[in-house]
């Protein structure tokens, strides 16, 4: 769930330096045998602990990250450039160090997402090199983890699961993590209002396998969920779902139609979350009412950050703050102390070392859910800034437009009754 670069023409690499990267990558990636440590920490600046790997989003990426690539753009064409990133390896396009001492890399194909999404063998393939790339920079039995649409184009992870038992390293796909930040964020503005989040009614628009975890997750903790998606039949099943399992908790399943009046339904709850692929399908921005806020954790992203009322805000998907981090890349919101949950994730199972941990292939367990949420909470990864796009939103400003929220389904709860 990694938005890339969102317009950011401040964050670029040095043409040179990007050079010499991409031939040492090349350099690394021919040889038939892995480097030793020492030799790896001095190509790399530092010895990897775990990789996160990454896409661009757009063209343009590609030459933020490998600005020596722009000479293309003066002798081939936009068609002609795309064919010959389909057939250049994976490079390393940042550094990820931590106080802890847990440090990782960042790998990023030069497929883009439509290519990406396209012929599954050649997709297939990409991840393949990537995941070579990898493990010729880590040690055994590190961690890789997916970011962006990695995990949706490998099965959540499963594709490439025994290709990186082959190669000694272990994939996760980030969505234990990406769950974890999207809890911490909703607590975080609930405490920013003084709510009570047992009390909370939230809309989750999105009910594919990432919705119902997030209703399975939150299910224990708020008072009513509200399930929205096109799709009649998964409506049905998480909604009946989150029912049966928690037998005190109101859950109301809403098929999205044309005719839904799908302003008037989430202007009865206090919060949405956003965590569909099919969000321009679902979601318009005219769907929010006033004072209003969701956590788009959508790909790609369900509502523009640019186009919203004063009173409405779209935060980025969860967000989690490893203190004390820093990064030479920039994911789309500055390069703070700010991460999305999968890389979290990937974080934290390094930093674990297999004592209590698990990677997450294929379903979230939600037992291993509750040991990294309290693995998180314990060292002290809690939730990040609450960011829309590269912009910081004040606490206050979270707090004053909650606040009205509440207000006004408190009331509407009194008409009712």
């Amino acid at each position: 769930m990694v938005r890339l670069y969102r317009n950011n023409t401040r964050w670029h690499r040095n043409p040179v330096l990007a050079l010499l990267g991409y031939l040492r990558d090349l350099f690394v990636q021919i040889l038939p045998f892995k480097l030793p440590r020492k030799f790896i920490k001095f190509l790399y600046g530092i010895d990897p602990d775990f990789v996160f790997l990454v896409h661009p989003r757009q063209s343009e990426d590609i030459y933020r990250a490998l600005p020596f690539l722009t000479i293309l753009r003066r002798f081939v064409r936009k068609t002609g450039t795309l064919r010959i990133f389909k057939h250049c390896l994976p490079c390393v396009i940042g550094a990820i160090n931590t106080p802890s001492g847990v440090n990782g890399l960042v790998v990023s194909s030069f497929f883009l997402p439509e290519v990406l999404m396209g012929k599954n063998k050649e997709t297939l393939r990409e991840a393949r090199r990537c995941v070579d790339l990898s493990s010729k920079v880590l040690r055994g039995g590190a961690f890789v983890g997916l970011g962006a649409w990695w995990p949706i184009v490998t099965r959540r992870g499963i594709a490439i699961q025994k290709f990186a038992e082959k190669k000694n390293v272990i994939v996760t796909n980030g969505h234990t993590g990406t769950l974890i930040s999207l809890v911490l964020t909703m607590r975080k503005i609930a405490a920013l209002a003084g709510a009570d989040v047992s009390a909370l009614k939230v809309a989750i628009i999105g009910a594919g396998r990432m919705g119902e975890n997030l209703g399975r997750a939150i299910a224990g903790e708020v008072s009513e969920i509200g399930v929205i998606d096109i799709n009649p039949v998964r409506v049905k099943r998480v909604a009946e779902s989150l029912k049966s399992a928690n037998k005190g908790l109101k859950v109301t399943g809403i098929h999205r139609t044309e005719k839904t009046d799908l302003k008037k339904i989430l202007d009865s709850f206090d919060l949405a979350v956003c965590v569909t692929s099919n969000a321009s399908r679902i979601l318009r921005k005219e769907d929010l009412p006033d004072n209003f806020i969701i956590i788009d954790d959508s790909r790609p992203e369900a509502i523009s950050r640019e186009d919203l009322s004063e009173d409405k805000i779209a935060l980025e998907g969860g967000l989690i703050r490893i203190r004390g981090l820093s990064s030479t890349y920039n994911y789309g919101f500055g390069t703070r102390e700010n991460v999305f949950g999968c890389l979290a994730e990937t974080y934290a199972l390094s930093a674990d070392g297999g004592k209590g941990l698990f990677k997450t292939l294929g379903e979230v367990d939600h037992d291993n859910y509750l040991r990294m949420l309290s693995f998180f909470v314990e060292n002290g990864l809690d939730a990040g800034d609450l960011m829309s796009g590269e912009k910081v939103v004040e606490d206050a400003e979270v707090s004053a437009i909650f606040s009205a929220r509440l207000n006004k389904t408190a009331c509407k709860d009194e008409e009712f009754v």
